[in-house]
């Protein structure tokens, strides 16, 4: 537990500890699952800051994407635009844009593995459009091998299930 309570986002800009803490279990979702199967992976704690507070960065692994295309329904768009007359949220957007983002992460994450990485800093998603009917959705960010290094980040490394070696 962070000094200031719950992980939540609440508590996130006050704590350095929970800003850590409050990324992982996030980016940890996507990895336990390929092909309809859970399997046990060692964690990757994924940041969108510079550094991560608490911990030593040993190894600059490189950049790491993820990236996928996605077409547009057209039965989708002419509801989505239907919807847009009255406004709301346009929840079957919503939930496509979540998986797309989901399944972005999960590329990123299995190249930083493949890389030798424990951690992603300065992740960023960037989408863009293309051809007028297609979607980019890009996650990418820097994979390194980070070390805890203070008591606090020791704790968190733990409870988040790294080993202790560094």
């Amino acid at each position: 537990r962070s000094a200031c309570g719950k992980d939540t986002a609440q508590n996130v800009a006050r704590d350095p500890v929970a800003r850590v803490s409050y990324a992982v279990p996030w980016s940890a979702r996507w990895g336990l699952w390929r092909a309809g199967r859970p399997r046990k992976e060692r964690p990757m704690l994924v940041v969108t800051s510079n550094d991560i507070p608490g911990w030593e960065i040993r190894q600059v692994c490189g950049e790491v994407f993820g990236l996928t295309v996605r077409s547009r329904n057209a039965f989708s768009q002419m509801g989505a635009g239907f919807k847009s007359l009255v406004g709301g949220e346009l929840r079957g957007m919503t939930s496509n844009l979540i998986n797309s983002r989901n399944e972005v992460m999960g590329r990123m994450i299995d190249e930083a593995r493949n890389r030798g990485a424990n951690a992603v800093i300065a992740m960023r998603f960037d989408t863009s459009e293309m051809g007028g009917n297609w979607t980019e959705i890009c996650a990418y960010g820097t994979a390194v091998v980070a070390v805890p290094v203070t008591d606090a980040a020791r704790e968190t490394a733990a409870r988040l299930g790294y080993s202790q070696s560094g």
